[in-house]
């Protein structure tokens, strides 16, 4: 038997042992471990990034892998970090909420685009996919809120999208096109109520965030705009 063999036997034959002791040696030296492993990628991280940009199907293969065959951790990990980090968490997404309707706001305006609609406050408008999502180039795209916004920041696909009012946007959503500033005479009572109480809520909101103290929270702090995205 040669040293390469006898090597192969006694690790089969003691593998159960070497991995008690590895095992009791991580749980004894964690932090030094952790330390060390922090200083080699700090070390190392401009060759890391190279390689991982050299191989990104390899990288994407390993990912989802390493995923798939360690969902239970994962998943215990994530909800652990969610209960310590609620305040950070929420700060994160209040900062993205912020930053991509800023970039909503320079690319599409900040007023509803119907033309005839009166309605001039950028709080509550909702971003509205100009095809319909179901048939237009977007379908397999995110339907509304922050994930549609990233989407769209992400695609640079600002001609396929438009703001519209709540008002606009269910009555686009209703007859395939706004009819706010059309001859309502002929609609059913029932509808031409309903127009009516929507553009009043329109009005209203408008009112209110004309005239807000300044001491009470923005209105767009206490709202959740683009929950619906047609």
């Amino acid at each position: 038997m040669n040293r390469k063999e006898y090597k192969k036997a006694w690790y089969e034959a003691n593998k159960d042992e070497i991995a008690a002791r590895g095992k009791a040696y991580r749980e004894a030296n964690k932090d030094k471990i952790a330390a060390r492993a922090k200083a080699w990628y700090e070390a190392n991280k401009d060759e890391i990034a190279a390689r991982r940009k050299a191989n990104p199907d390899k990288m994407v293969a390993y990912y989802k892998a390493y995923k798939e065959s360690n969902k239970d951790k994962i998943a215990a990990q994530n909800k652990a970090y969610r209960a310590e980090n609620k305040d950070k968490i929420a700060a994160y997404h209040k900062n993205k909420e912020d930053e991509t309707w800023q970039e909503v706001y320079k690319h599409l305006g900040t007023k509803c685009s119907c033309p005839t609609c009166t309605y001039s406050s950028k709080h509550g408008l909702q971003v509205d996919h100009i095809l319909p999502r179901n048939i237009g180039p977007h379908k397999d795209g995110p339907r509304g809120g922050l994930a549609l916004r990233k989407y769209i920041i992400k695609h640079q696909c600002w001609n396929d999208f438009q703001l519209l009012c709540g008002s606009c946007n269910q009555l686009k959503h209703q007859h395939g096109t706004c009819i706010c500033g059309d001859d309502q005479s002929d609609l059913p009572n029932s509808t031409a109520l309903w127009l009516g109480s929507i553009q009043a809520s329109d009005l209203a909101m408008s009112f209110l965030l004309a005239n807000r103290p300044k001491n009470e929270p923005r209105i767009d702090d206490l709202l959740q705009p683009d929950q619906v995205a047609y």
